[in-house]
């Protein structure tokens, strides 16, 4: 991955706009790539010096099956959610134009291609009609909690009847009920 999707990264859990959680840092290691041997017979190892991002995301094991039933950039959209910015003890999440616009940086560095604010919001659209996210109000959605890594029963339980009582809207910019 190049330089520049690691500082993306490290600018988003910087700045926090990720979820708050410190495992977002960067690590470096050498990696060998190669041995060299000199005059004497001498060999010398050739390393190269590699990032890659520490920390992880856990989804619950129901995540495989509705991850199966998305096409890719459902999926993309999807984990970049629960990996920056979904809050993990609520299962929500805000996303307007900062976030679309970190999305679109994120998948243009990832990708090498560029993608519009229109072709997120539909994208959106989407994992609403798959139940996978409600809006709650503007700008504020919650992730289904069966597809995050709760192990609390108590909690699931709570976040899963509040998700089912949330009355979504029929479209992102729309004001009608369901």
């Amino acid at each position: 991955m190049s330089k520049s999707f690691y500082d993306f990264h490290r600018g988003m859990m910087k700045d926090g706009r990720g979820d708050g959680n410190a495992e977002g840092s960067v690590a470096k290691t050498n990696l060998k790539v190669d041995q060299s041997t000199d005059e004497k017979g001498l060999v010398s190892p050739i390393y190269k010096e590699i990032q890659f991002l520490k920390g992880n995301i856990t989804l619950g094991k129901e995540t495989m099956f509705a991850l199966m039933s998305l096409n890719s950039n459902e999926v993309r959209i999807m984990i970049f959610i629960v990996a920056y910015y979904c809050d993990k003890k609520t299962a929500q999440f805000q996303w307007g134009p900062l976030e679309s616009s970190d999305y679109e940086e994120f998948f243009t560095l990832a990708k090498g291609k560029t993608v519009g604010a229109e072709f997120v919001r539909q994208v959106l659209h989407s994992l609403r009609k798959k139940n996978m996210i409600k809006r709650i109000e503007r700008n504020k959605f919650m992730l289904n909690p069966r597809y995050l890594s709760i192990t609390n029963k108590s909690t699931a339980r709570a976040l899963l009847n509040h998700y089912h009582t949330i009355q979504d809207e029929v479209a992102l910019g729309s004001s009608k009920k369901l």
